[in-house]
């Protein structure tokens, strides 16, 4: 699986938000899987990011 962890501060208003949908889709099949930790938690770390900059974002 190959996705593309653009910084989501650098990221438009519809690209952040489908980025984090897109992630948020993945990492709901993998807790499933309980596949690879590694990858697991990385991308956790970068849906945790998006989240953030959409809540920050929405509080301006």
């Amino acid at each position: 699986m190959n996705i593309t962890r653009k910084p989501a501060a650098s990221m438009k208003g519809e690209e952040l938000l489908t980025q984090y949908a897109y992630v948020n889709g993945v990492l709901e099949r993998f807790m499933k899987s309980n596949s690879d930790d590694t990858f697991y938690n990385g991308l956790l770390q970068y849906w945790d990011s998006l989240k953030r900059e959409i809540l920050k974002r929405m509080s301006r």
